[in-house]
């Protein structure tokens, strides 16, 4: 199992490498704002997890778990920005600290609700807006999707 803290150093991880920043113990403790025998402890560990590798004083590298732990988890993150801004009404400026906290729930069907509860109401705001052609509603794969002919 992996704890909120190794997944943020992941998502810390992986934000770094999209924006080009080379992944080191150093680098790492100033982004997350931690001393770097801090750093180096959380390293193994997510070592000892085969979520990453590093070699001491060179750049850490995920392994394909640990990519993919740390890409869903941005993909939560941003979900749960997309669905607090257009369901919850929330401000861009409130999202991000609140999709912090909700993008460590472990529920997939919670996951799979709001997907499915999200394309609904971004397909309705879509067809609210281009309303000149009639409306089709139609089933596929168990999710409905509206579709303008």
């Amino acid at each position: 199992s992996i704890t909120r803290n190794e997944e943020d150093y992941l998502k810390t991880m992986l934000n770094m490498i999209l924006s080009g920043e080379n992944v080191a113990t150093n680098s790492l403790a100033s982004r997350l704002n931690v001393a770097p025998p801090s750093v180096t402890s959380m390293v193994k560990k997510l070592m000892r997890k085969g979520l990453i590798t590093y070699q001491k004083y060179g750049a850490i590298s995920f392994t394909t778990s640990g990519e993919k732990i740390a890409i869903s988890l941005t993909r939560k993150h941003r979900l749960w920005e997309v669905f607090l801004s257009q369901t919850l009404n929330f401000s861009w400026d409130e999202v991000h600290e609140v999709a912090e906290e909700l993008e460590h729930v472990k529920s997939e069907k919670l996951m799979f609700s709001s997907k499915y509860y999200l394309s609904l109401i971004i397909n309705i705001k879509f067809l609210y807006i281009r309303c000149t052609n009639y409306v089709t509603l139609y089933k596929d794969q168990d999710i409905h999707y509206f579709m303008i002919k």
